[in-house]
């Protein structure tokens, strides 16, 4: 199993740490999960109706276009939530500091 596949397990566990509203992706909503990502090695972000109508796309397209400005590999695109992690990060760490928050919980 990749390593990938199972930090995808591991986020649909969590909540989501952002929400793209009604005002889309503005630059607030950006910083935000770029913010999140920075700290934490990965984010998971909710799309939420008004966001897909609001920006005139789909979710797929939303979701890779949020990963592009914040620089991060899209792992996890689950009907209109989407877990992106930081391109630096090592994976098989971040699996581990998640495993240990799944444990604790």
């Amino acid at each position: 199993m990749s390593i990938y596949r199972k930090l995808r397990g591991l986020a649909q566990q969590f909540p989501a740490d952002v929400q793209v509203g009604k005002n889309g992706l503005s630059e607030r909503v950006l910083a935000e999960i770029k913010r999140r990502l920075k700290k934490k090695g990965i984010v998971k972000v909710r799309l939420l109706n008004s966001s897909l109508e609001v920006e005139g796309k789909n979710r797929r397209e939303l979701a890779a276009e949020i990963s592009k400005y914040v620089d991060g590999v899209l792992i996890d695109v689950r009907g209109k939530t989407l877990v992106i992690v930081r391109k630096d990060t090592s994976p098989t760490k971040l699996l581990r500091e998640l495993e240990s928050k799944v444990l604790k919980v």
